[in-house]
């Protein structure tokens, strides 16, 4: 595996940012989605309801305002999310190429980069992609990071009531941070001490679940806000009375009849949008695997437990197609958790003894030649 000079490190970055700006800029419209602009005018006003948070925290800035300067407003908060989340991706990228050294780290980076993620989060404007997405990025941060389950906790209720789908999307990549934060490869996987990290985030994660359930149903006033913001009735409607009102059990249905039909359309998208991904797993696992403490257990059942959990924060977050259908949105954010989860397992791997979390970490001592996780 080839090496950077530090000197490179720098270059490899820039080469990076000029990627990441293409790829936004390529998709990038002044004019928002018209199907994405309820997400901010949805409040507490009328009790609580699904997506209310951040419609409540932007309501002095969009209510009362007519419908163009509405817009404005909210292409500016689409460009400013847009180069949030750029930025935050390049300092998670900077920091795994900064550590590994590597040409193949900076090429998986620019894999990801080149994707259609951030062409179609750019693309979206009004959707709360750039937003989750955010959140997510930090979300890995804080996994890497002292306080990683307090941060994660906070970060995952935030999200869940920003949007129901952040829980979906979140929750994999939660999993399998706390679970390699607690491998110890020159000892027994300390069970008990991450039944009790497991158990505090299955609480939280299933609060937050259940508060979604039973969420109140959109009042119809909301007719007046939406249609006074520009929407038109059809959509506002269809927002009321089906994506903001279905049950979870009406969605599977819908959805199950909805893959009946176009099982072959959702293969095919899933095999053009999920081929960075695969890039991707290829070059981590030829290059880097090598070296992770899983891949040298002795253990079949602690290779199968860890490889299932990559996988899956990997990959959970498709689970929401069984709830909705939009392609070309959600299959891409697999490349995301992708990218995250590969530098979760290098970062968290190497992550010096000082900078992990004592109260909710396994004892590790510093001054043991054998612990993986100083050297």
């Amino acid at each position: 595996m080839k090496h950077l000079e530090p000197t490179k490190l720098f270059v490899a970055v820039c080469l990076l940012a000029s990627v990441a700006s293409l790829s936004a800029l390529k998709g990038f419209i002044p004019r928002p989605q018209i199907w994405g602009t309820y997400f901010w005018f949805i409040t507490y006003q009328f009790g609580f309801t699904r997506r209310g948070l951040v419609g409540t925290l932007m309501e002095p800035w969009l209510q009362g305002v007519d419908p163009d300067t509405a817009e404005a407003r909210l292409v500016v908060v689409h460009i400013v999310l847009l180069l949030a989340l750029v930025g935050l991706i390049l300092v998670l990228a900077g920091r795994f190429i900064r550590h590994t050294r590597s040409v193949a780290a900076a090429i998986l980076c620019a894999v990801f980069l080149s994707s259609h993620f951030l062409t179609t989060i750019a693309y979206n404007g009004r959707y709360p992609d750039p937003l989750i997405a955010v959140l997510l990025v930090l979300m890995a941060i804080a996994l890497e990071r002292r306080a990683r389950l307090p941060m994660a906790m906070g970060l995952l209720i935030i999200g869940t009531l920003m949007h129901e789908m952040f829980l979906i999307f979140a929750c994999p990549l939660i999993l399998f941070g706390l679970y390699k934060s607690h491998w110890q490869p020159q000892s027994r996987f300390p069970v008990k001490k991450f039944a009790q990290v497991l158990v505090i985030f299955l609480i939280h994660a299933g609060l937050m679940a259940l508060l979604i359930v039973r969420a109140e149903t959109p009042s119809s006033q909301f007719m007046a806000i939406f249609q006074n913001a520009g929407i038109s009735e059809d959509v506002a409607r269809t927002v009321l009375e089906v994506q903001l009102s279905q049950g979870t059990g009406e969605a599977l249905s819908y959805m199950a009849a909805k893959w009946q039909i176009n099982w072959m359309n959702g293969i095919l998208a899933s095999i053009y949008s999920l081929f960075p991904s695969g890039v991707m797993l290829l070059i981590y696992w030829t290059n880097f695997s090598g070296d992770r403490p899983p891949f040298k257990a002795q253990s079949n059942f602690s290779r199968t437990t860890y490889f299932t959990l990559f996988l899956f924060s990997c990959y959970g977050c498709l689970s929401i197609l069984a709830l909705a259908w939009d392609l070309s949105r959600f299959l891409q954010f697999a490349n995301l958790t992708t990218l995250l989860t590969c530098v979760l397992d290098t970062l968290i791997a190497d992550c010096p003894t000082a900078e992990r979390d004592s109260w909710a970490l396994p004892h590790q001592d510093a001054n043991d030649p054998k612990n993986y996780s100083i050297r």
